[in-house]
């Protein structure tokens, strides 16, 4: 894998163009630590990967500059976001498609899948079909990262929540949160007789009740 940089990290969010989405993609890539630890793990796989909830691409291509080759398919609600992506990707980055889709329709896929941050916009009577679906397609060997916020009494989780609410007051998330999940209710998708996990908090220096939830499939 290619080493990060603060060059590699100023090279992908310049693709962007757009002055106010450059510099949304300078502040996630520097100080959300997410990025450089998703490709911790799937660094050396050579099964593709399915990201779901995938914005506008910032974690797609960020893993191809970090050299992460096989296929990348994004799907995300927000047409917009995979609007603007998609132009990022038609430009410098083949092998990537980002397409408008719901992690309820999710095509039929095998290999890695990311979720990050995308939970708790689903009620949750429906979120632990979608993470039943999501394990079916993670292939022998293959990752399966999460990032949520878990529900708790932290001022973390008061910032989280404080912050979902102005994305949704600036119109720059389309869908209200919901349902903030348990990490117990989603370690019960990955049954321990099939799945390694790690599961911690992620938080780096930013406010966030962000938690990572990895799950690799045995072989």
């Amino acid at each position: 894998m290619n080493p990060d940089s603060a060059r590699l990290r100023i090279r992908v969010a310049r693709r962007y163009v757009w002055p106010w989405l450059v510099g949304y993609a300078h502040g996630k890539l520097w100080f959300d630590p997410i990025y450089p630890t998703v490709c911790e793990r799937l660094g050396g796989s050579s099964q593709p990967l399915l990201d779901i909830g995938c914005g506008m691409g910032l974690h797609a291509f960020y893993l191809r500059d970090r050299g992460f080759e096989p296929e990348i398919i994004g799907l995300d609600v927000d047409e917009k976001k995979i609007q603007r992506g998609a132009k990022v990707a038609s430009r410098h980055y083949p092998g990537i498609k980002l397409l408008p889709g719901s992690c309820e329709e999710l095509p039929e896929f095998s290999g890695n899948v990311t979720m990050l941050d995308v939970l708790h916009y689903l009620p949750a009577s429906r979120q632990a079909r979608v993470l039943e679906e999501i394990a079916r397609r993670v292939a022998p060997g293959c990752w399966c990262v999460i990032r949520t916020s878990p529900r708790d009494e932290s001022w973390r989780f008061k910032g989280t929540l404080a912050v979902e609410r102005l994305a949704r007051t600036i119109s720059w998330m389309t869908e209200p949160a919901r349902e903030f999940p348990t990490l117990e209710a989603i370690k019960a998708s990955f049954p321990e007789s099939e799945f390694t996990h790690e599961i911690r908090p992620l938080w780096g220096v930013t406010p966030f009740n962000s938690w990572l939830l990895a799950f690799q499939r045995k072989q």
